[in-house]
């Protein structure tokens, strides 16, 4: 096989890696607020992996649809800004100040900022603490296909990475093109 076949073969490989990355984060969330249409309470289990600047742990929610169970992690929000002051004068309990006022009121743009102790310290997220393990929260979910779901509300994947998503599947192929025919 010649060495330009290679490239040619390797280009149409991540050209269909990029439309499907385009596919999965750009083109397909943009309807899963239409599609989730069916609302069921879910109960927040604990903390789940994922986390806000690795110290805000985002709730893990449970809901059974038909009698199976289904786990979505939530909720979620369309920017979070922290700032996080470290010093070995403050104390070991990491203290809190958010824009988080209520369950019932969550911002869109989530604010947190932190005074942590530089030397040891514990965490306690504000999300955790909003909503605590046990609490009943609303799990919208697709009846098509009930793993698909988010809590409380959905914010689509921001505009700007769904453009370079775009923008990068485009470049590719032009890139094949061009490689395609020399």
């Amino acid at each position: 096989m010649k060495p330009f076949t290679i490239f040619k073969f390797l280009g149409l490989f991540f050209l269909a890696l990029s439309l499907l990355v385009s596919y999965l984060f750009g083109i397909r969330p943009k309807g899963k607020a239409k599609r989730c249409s069916c609302k069921i309470r879910g109960t927040v289990i604990g903390p789940s992996l994922y986390s806000y600047n690795d110290t805000i742990r985002i709730p893990l929610v449970e809901y059974y649809v038909n009698g199976r169970r289904y786990r979505v992690v939530g909720p979620k929000f369309k920017s979070v800004v922290t700032t996080n002051v470290q010093t070995p004068f403050n104390k070991p309990k990491t203290q809190y100040k958010s824009n988080l006022t209520s369950a019932d009121n969550l911002p869109e743009h989530l604010e947190i900022h932190s005074r942590t102790n530089s030397f040891a310290r514990v965490y306690n997220s504000p999300l955790m603490e909003l909503f605590p393990v046990g609490t009943q929260v609303d799990v919208y979910y697709n009846p098509k296909k009930p793993k698909e779901s988010f809590v409380i509300r959905y914010f689509p994947p921001p505009t700007f990475l769904r453009i370079l998503l775009y923008s990068l599947t485009f470049f590719i192929l032009v890139l094949n093109i061009v490689l395609w025919f020399i």
